[in-house]
């Protein structure tokens, strides 16, 4: 009870007592009217004993009640400098005016321990009313949002386990596949989402979440182990610098629950409303009321953040080339007019040959023909299920020469003619152009 009502119920006690005294000099009849029970018609108590100040309070005890337990974060969307204001009009208070009632003096009790902690602490004044109703009015909001939150949070981490286990299914099928080729496409059509723009980047939105860690993961493991790091950085698989300081594994659910509400309030969550910036008004409360997540809270899962990104990096960290080359040796190498195709199992071979001629003029002024036959054959460790050359195809392939023959067939002074056996080891088959049409492994780049 505040020293206001203590000091209004003293006030009756005294003047009943006066009234009663009169009354029994009086010999019942009294002055004023007063009645045989001692009370003056004049005295504001009701017959319960309940005057109408005690009356108002009560009202207005309710209403504050009412609209802290119906206020929502939502309220404050449209104008959340107002929010405060809109609270006390619902509560039939006024946050500017002089004769308005404190909120702080009007409760008997803190009317929510948990999320106002320091409710006792706050001025009963009127004059410091709109500190306790912007106290009210904060602590509905985070309440409120904390809630809408949890919940959201809670159908996220569902979801989220449900697809992550699939996923992982998934990756541990395409993994005993023995085929690279097979392997790999297998593995990059499980892509769970696509990665959004930089703007849109969060670790609870799909593209940039835990589900695309471990996509990215499984991708670059596999490209690693079919022996074609090279081929996953020349065609530009690797993550960008933004998503790995965004993407992480999945965490602990007390960790997770605290940072999906971080970004939430940021904004970052699709489907979840951002927190309303209710403006500087209320920084001289922020310390009165639980906040959705605590401040050093916060700052404990930035460290961590920090951290996981500092291991997600050192997993990518081959990845990092700015301008990334092929092996020594190795360089895109184009054959055209397939001439023979041969499949052995899980190897095959192609070959084409080609005839050059041209004419050149020696220093004494005559003209000699040149004529080369190509020959270039290029051995396959492994091929892509399904596919057939046929005499005229084209294919291009990361290779390198392994071995190189010139053989002169005859060399006169109006003619040389040689022939060039080359031996290529083909280390990817990139694209094949057939007559049924093309087919790129993996990516253009």
């Amino acid at each position: 009870m505040t020293n206001m009502r203590r000091w209004i119920e003293g006030a009756r006690s005294t003047a009943s007592a006066a009234a009663l005294a009169v009354a029994t000099l009086a010999g019942g009849g009294g002055c004023g009217g007063a009645t045989a029970s001692g009370t003056s018609s004049e005295d504001p108590s009701s017959a319960n004993g309940t005057s109408a100040v005690d009356r108002e309070q009560a009202k207005r005890a309710r209403a504050i009640a009412e609209t802290y337990a119906s206020f929502r974060f939502e309220d404050c969307t449209t104008d959340p400098s107002l929010c405060a204001d809109e609270f006390a009009r619902r509560a039939g208070g006024d946050l500017h005016a002089p004769t308005g009632y404190s909120p702080r003096a009007t409760l008997e009790k803190n009317p929510d321990p948990t999320w106002l902690p320091e409710w006792d602490r706050m001025p009963a004044s009127t004059p410091r009313a709109p500190y306790a109703w912007r106290a009210l009015t904060l602590a509905a909001v985070n309440k409120s949002y904390a809630a809408r939150c949890n919940e959201a949070y809670e159908r996220f981490a569902k979801e989220q386990s449900r697809v992550e286990k699939g996923l992982g299914h998934g990756i541990a099928k395409v993994n005993r596949e023995v085929n690279p080729y097979d392997r790999l496409a297998m593995m990059l059509a499980l892509e769970p989402a696509k990665a959004p723009s930089a703007g849109k980047l969060g670790e609870f939105a799909p593209g940039s979440d835990a589900l695309r860690y471990q996509w990215e993961v499984a991708v670059f493991d596999a490209f690693e182990d079919t022996q074609r790091t090279f081929l996953y950085l020349a065609t530009g698989h690797a993550p960008s610098e933004d998503l790995l300081a965004t993407m992480r594994p999945r965490q602990a659910a007390d960790y997770e629950r605290d940072a999906y509400c971080i970004d939430a309030m940021r904004g970052l969550v699709p489907g979840v409303p951002a927190m309303p910036d209710l403006g500087s008004a209320f920084d001289e409360v922020h310390g009165m009321v639980k906040a959705v997540v605590p401040e050093e809270r916060v700052a404990s899962i930035e460290k961590r953040r920090e951290d996981l990104t500092s291991v997600v990096r050192a997993k990518f960290q081959k990845t990092r080339v700015k301008n990334p080359s092929l092996p020594p040796g190795v360089r895109v190498l184009t054959m055209a007019r397939v001439e023979v195709f041969e499949r052995d199992g899980r190897t095959a071979k192609v070959r084409v040959t080609v005839t050059e001629e041209s004419v050149r003029v020696e220093p004494n002024g005559q003209r000699k023909t040149v004529k080369i036959d190509e020959t270039a054959t290029a051995s396959f460790a492994d091929w892509p299920s399904g596919l057939v050359l046929e005499p005229g195809d084209t294919i291009t392939f990361f290779g390198a020469e392994s071995s190189e023959k010139i053989t002169i067939i005859k060399s006169t002074p109006e003619l040389e003619h040689k022939s060039r056996q080359t031996v290529l080891e083909a280390k990817h088959l990139w694209k094949a152009h057939t007559k049924t049409g093309s087919t790129v492994w993996f990516r253009e780049g």
